[in-house]
């Protein structure tokens, strides 16, 4: 094994050493885009153990990437009935149920994610987005800057509290994140967009 993602580490410990070395070419072909090659190898694994808990995950995770998005969703679900421990299947149900507008539902499977990796910033940051397209706005700031503050430099996670300060029009706040995200990474695409904004309709700039 030289590659296989650590997200569930615990997922791998009981599996063979063959299992690994197939988990591991499917994971090289997913990190190479090949999904329906990693898909083919991970069938396999399957069709000799349908209860591979990691081979589920990987079969969801690379059917997502083909927008293969009912699919995923089963295999993930699928794990769920399997384990209540795996946080990339509530992850990726997340997500899905987020494309598919069900935001009462993926806010459920965030809370179990969270469970599982307790402050996770990634896990935070969704979280917010969710509860923002669910009008649970009174949330979304306090999330946010917990994510901040446990990853300071996360430029995905400055750009999001922005777009808080902007909705809640605090004009300085957003001002300064802008400027923290631009300190650490000058090219971000996001704050130069947001400053064009700023200098379109406000004729402000700090």
């Amino acid at each position: 094994m030289t590659i296989l993602n650590k997200k569930n580490q615990e997922n791998i410990a009981n599996l063979s050493n063959e299992q690994l070395k197939e988990l591991d070419k499917a994971e090289r072909k997913k990190i190479s885009k090949d999904h329906k090659w990693a898909i083919e190898i991970l069938n396999q694994i399957l069709y000799d153990d349908p209860w591979c808990v990691y081979a589920l995950e990987e079969l969801a995770d690379n059917l997502l990437s083909l927008d293969e998005i009912d699919k995923a969703l089963q295999a993930a679900e699928f794990v769920l009935t399997l384990t209540t421990k795996s946080y990339w299947a509530y992850y990726l149900a997340w997500f899905i149920y987020s494309k598919k507008w069900n935001y009462k539902k993926s806010i459920e499977l965030l809370k179990k994610a969270n469970e599982l990796r307790p402050n996770n910033p990634e896990v935070l940051r969704c979280y917010w987005w969710s509860l923002f397209m669910s009008g649970q706005r009174w949330k979304w700031i306090v999330l946010l800057e917990r994510a901040k503050n446990l990853h300071p430099k996360d430029t995905q996670v400055l750009n999001d509290l922005a777009a808080c300060m902007i909705d809640i029009w605090n004009v300085q706040k957003w001002l300064d994140l802008l400027d923290e995200i631009q300190e650490i990474d000058p090219e971000n695409q996001r704050a130069v967009h947001a400053l064009d904004f700023l200098k379109k309709n406000l004729n402000k700039i700090k």
